[in-house]
């Protein structure tokens, strides 16, 4: 399903078990608030590395985190969004989410995934994207359009977002600021 990465996966009720092929077993599942201390440190992690994403490389507060994962929370029980986070152990190694964006633009969602550094490239990211659409097609009514943002610089995620059907519509050359240089952001969407 996802080359030889995936070695198995399950689901259980809205959670999930999927083994990497090195045999580190991880559990995805929707977000709790008790998952407040993981976030806080898995978002300071990728800020701290500074990787391809929108947060940039400012650390977060623990008021900040828990306003976050509260509106998230919120959103899920409101049917206004889906998420997921990935665990190993008790550490938050990838998070993924489809919101939808109100008023107007109420049947348009936007994707947003995180995959920690030591757990890239072994089919997680793709397994999460997979089963956060999934998850917004079945509880997002209205949803018609999963809209996102990707740094122009990321290949990877690019042509990873185009095996799953996204189509690039745009791009803003000089609109990220990444590593103190501006680049391209580049907007793709999916029909659903």
């Amino acid at each position: 399903m996802f080359g030889t990465t995936t070695r198995i996966w399950a689901k259980i009720n809205v959670m999930y078990k999927f083994t990497t092929k090195t045999g580190k077993e991880i559990i995805i599942r929707q977000p709790k608030i008790s998952d407040l201390k993981a976030a806080l440190e898995y978002v300071n992690r990728l800020a701290k590395e500074r990787t391809f994403l929108t947060i940039g490389d400012k650390k977060k507060t623990l008021k900040e985190e828990r306003k976050y994962l509260a509106d998230v929370i919120e959103n899920v029980r409101k049917k206004k969004g889906v998420h997921l986070m990935a665990f190993y152990g008790k550490m938050l190694v990838s998070g993924t989410g489809i919101d939808l964006k109100g008023d107007v633009r109420m049947h348009v969602g936007e994707y947003g995934i995180a995959v920690a550094k030591d757990f890239r490239g072994m089919g997680l990211g793709k397994l999460m994207t997979k089963l956060i659409i999934a998850e917004a097609k079945k509880n997002l009514s209205g949803l018609k359009i999963i809209s996102l943002h990707v740094f122009s610089e990321n290949k990877k995620a690019i042509n990873m977002y185009r095996k799953f059907g996204f189509k690039e519509c745009g791009k803003v050359p000089g609109g990220v600021l990444y590593r103190g240089q501006y680049i391209g952001d580049v907007l793709m969407y999916k029909k659903v």
